[in-house]
């Protein structure tokens, strides 16, 4: 899979591994609605969320390791990846050919900002802002050593931060 920020991710696989199936693949795109990717992908849940600062739907594939969210007006906002993210045989997400599923989130925050990419932390995490994308881990504090739990993709910058 291939990371063009704020725009799309490439080559997704639409089965998980071992179904004796041939593998096909898609591009998620900015300004895809639920309907087009429901089409392509089978929901495990989908849940409405009205909060003050959100309100739009998720829905879930691959048990869960695969959470897609939407805009009220059902176009996507986000792609969040679970870990651990082994659906699929080959498990990464690459940037100009760098692999960004980490594992340990120091070592992804520290790889970013020595690649000169700003990040923002916050409480559970942070974001690469060039990106537009956020690691999230359950145990976050800065200067620990902790598991990515999640790396969110988000392809609307105006739901980014």
């Amino acid at each position: 899979m291939e990371l063009y920020p704020f725009n799309k991710i490439s080559q997704i696989p639409l089965y998980p591994e071992g179904l004796g199936i041939p593998q096909k693949f898609v591009d998620i795109t900015e300004g895809m609605d639920l309907i087009d990717i429901a089409n392509l992908f089978v929901m495990d849940r989908i849940r409405g969320v009205n909060i003050s600062k959100y309100r739009g739907i998720i829905t879930y594939s691959f048990n869960g390791k695969l959470q897609f969210s939407y805009n009220e007006k059902y176009i996507i906002d986000s792609l969040e990846f679970r870990f651990p993210y082994n659906t699929f045989e080959e498990n990464k997400l690459t940037y100009k050919n760098i692999n960004i599923f980490g594992e340990n989130i120091m070592e992804m925050m520290i790889f970013f900002t020595e690649n000169g990419m700003e990040i923002k932390k916050y409480d559970y995490g942070f974001y690469v802002l060039p990106l537009g994308i956020s690691y999230f881990s359950n145990d976050f504090e800065e200067g620990k050593d902790s598991t990515v739990n999640a790396l969110t993709i988000f392809l609307n910058k105006s739901t980014f931060l």
